[in-house]
């Protein structure tokens, strides 16, 4: 890895593996870049954390210009207070954070070789992932029943028309209807707002079950496979 790949790499790495997953580069640079990377975060958080406390102890100073002459077990205490106070600030405590953070994600990709990214930068990973499916959820519109009806295709008997899919809903799946069991045979692009549609046929005896999901079809004006009758 050149120079230019390796200061790329102690960037890529403080943030979530999705936003450098295609980058071309061999896990072990990565790995020693996440290990600078991490180092870095420390140093320049406590060195922040240092200056920005320098700074706070000349306000306190000036606020209290008594205190210099006071008995040394109530200087002593009272550094004690304004460490505490300083500490407990917002942006100390963030700084602090990140201090500890850079630590840890040195040592877990030093020792582990594992490359763990910034909390803040996660978190915006995680509001863009919610703010994508909410544009995604919008976009398909309102949630319907299903639509169940009989399908006459060669290969289905049944067709399940729905506006969102089915989690684990895949070809060759079993689905339990009314007590009958049915192969899930494909999945077709339906039309607005139903887009997601199953096409299903009755179980072949001589196949294995290896999965099934128990569905119960909407009872309300529309068209669901007949309950088997008893003998």
């Amino acid at each position: 890895m050149d120079l230019g790949s390796f200061l790329i790499g102690i960037a890529a790495t403080a943030a979530p593996r999705r936003y450098w997953r295609s980058w071309r580069s061999s896990p072990s640079d990565l790995t020693r870049a996440a290990v600078v990377s991490g180092l870095l975060e420390s140093f320049f958080a406590l060195v922040l954390l240092f200056y920005r406390y320098l700074s706070f102890l000349r306000l306190r100073a000036s606020q209290m210009p008594g205190l210099g002459h006071a008995h040394e077990v109530v200087q002593l205490f009272a550094s004690g207070v304004l460490s505490l106070e300083y500490v407990l600030q917002p942006v100390s405590a963030f700084l602090v954070y990140m201090a500890a953070e850079g630590v840890v994600r040195s040592w877990a990709a030093y020792f582990v070789d594992e490359i763990v990214p910034s909390l803040p930068l996660k978190l915006v990973q995680i509001f863009q992932e919610r703010r994508a499916q909410h544009r995604e959820e919008k976009a398909l519109g309102p949630i319907l029943p299903d639509l169940v009806e009989p399908c006459s295709c060669d290969d289905a008997e049944l067709r399940i028309a729905c506006s969102r899919v089915k989690p684990g809903w895949r070809a060759s799946m079993r689905v339990s209807i009314n007590g009958e069991l049915y192969e899930i045979t494909r999945q077709d692009e339906g039309v607005a707002p139903r887009r997601f549609v199953y096409l299903l046929r009755k179980q072949p005896l001589n196949k294995v079950i290896r999965g099934m999901y128990a569905y119960e079809p909407p009872t309300t004006g529309l068209t669901a496979p007949p309950a088997p009758s008893n003998p």
